[in-house]
C-alpha cells in the first residue's frame, strides 16, 4: 500500500504552505479509517506500507494501520516526494496536450 497527499500539493503550490508539516484533520483521519474499513472487507494482503515522510501521510498510516490486517511494517520513503512531483507534471503535460 502507498500512502500519499498527491492531490493537496496542487492546491498548496499557490499558498506556499509548509505541506510537509501540516497535519491530518480530524476529517482527514475519519476518512481514513472510513477507506481502512472499505480496504479491510476487500481482503487485501499488505506485506508492507510505504508512505512519504509528510506529516499527514505518516498520521494516515497511524489511523488505518489497527484495521487493516498485515504481516509488515511502515517505510518512510522521501522518494515518494519525487514520485509526486513527476506525475503531477505528467498530469499538467496531458491536460496540455488534450488542450491543443
Amino acid at each position: 500500500m502507498l500512502l500519499s497527499h498527491f492531490w493537496n500539493f496542487i492546491c498548496l503550490c499557490e499558498t506556499r504552505v509548509n505541506d510537509e508539516a501540516r497535519e491530518l484533520t480530524l476529517k482527514g483521519i475519519e476518512e481514513s479509517k472510513l477507506m481502512a474499513n472499505w480496504l479491510a472487507q476487500q481482503n487485501p494482503v499488505f506485506e508492507r506500507v510505504f508512505t512519504s515522510p509528510y506529516v499527514r501521510a505518516v498520521q494516515t498510516y497511524q489511523a488505518m494501520q489497527p484495521l487493516l490486517p498485515y504481516s509488515g511494517g511502515q517505510e518512510v520513503l522521501s522518494e515518494l516526494i519525487l514520485m509526486v512531483i513527476r506525475n503531477l507534471l505528467l498530469i499538467i503535460c496531458d491536460y496540455l496536450l488534450k488542450e491543443v
